[in-house]
């Protein structure tokens, strides 16, 4: 085994060492100096007529390339129209705003009547179901751990929980 691949490696080193050095002045493969582009050429693909009526361009030549379109600016659309809001919709966002103001503390049952602390502005109300607040706020029903509120002027009905945020619901609706 050993004496074959030594007969390998050495018919391997006899076919690839340069012509000069050889005794029996075999051809060796050719180099790129020795190869012209006509030999290299692919007969039958293209013919000689095809190539001479090909259109002859040149990337690098000046005035070759088209000139590029002038710039033209685009103007950008006009803002839509702010929508019309009415004077009933405004009131409507400021009493629920105004609603969204109190915070339920805590609630408490005195004498069999369920009663909720409000803080409002930095002070606090105990209040029971069906009395009214400033501006015409009414507190509909007071449960164990929500107050229902109501706008007499707008009609608007809002729930406070214990834990929620001043503005909204424990759930974090309005």
């Amino acid at each position: 085994m050993l004496l074959a691949a030594a007969g390998l490696a050495l018919l391997n080193l006899w076919r690839w060492w340069p012509t000069d050095m050889r005794q029996d002045g075999a051809a060796s493969p050719a180099t790129s100096a020795q190869v012209t582009p006509d030999e290299l050429r692919v007969s039958g693909l293209v013919s000689d007529e095809m190539l001479r009526a090909a259109p002859r361009r040149d990337l690098f030549a000046p005035g070759g390339a088209p000139e590029p379109a002038a710039f033209v600016p685009i103007e950008p659309a006009p803002a839509p129209p702010e929508p019309q809001v009415d004077a009933e919709a405004r009131a409507m966002e400021r009493a629920r705003r105004r609603l969204g103001e109190y915070r339920l503390e805590g609630t408490l049952e005195r004498r069999g009547e369920r009663q909720a602390f409000l803080a409002h502005n930095g002070e606090v109300y105990c209040v029971g179901g069906g009395e009214r607040l400033a501006d015409g706020i009414v507190v509909d029903a007071v449960g164990p751990s929500h107050v229902v509120l109501r706008d007499t002027r707008n009609a608007i009905v809002h729930t406070l929980s214990l834990g929620s945020a001043p503005g909204g619901n424990a759930d974090g609706t309005r």
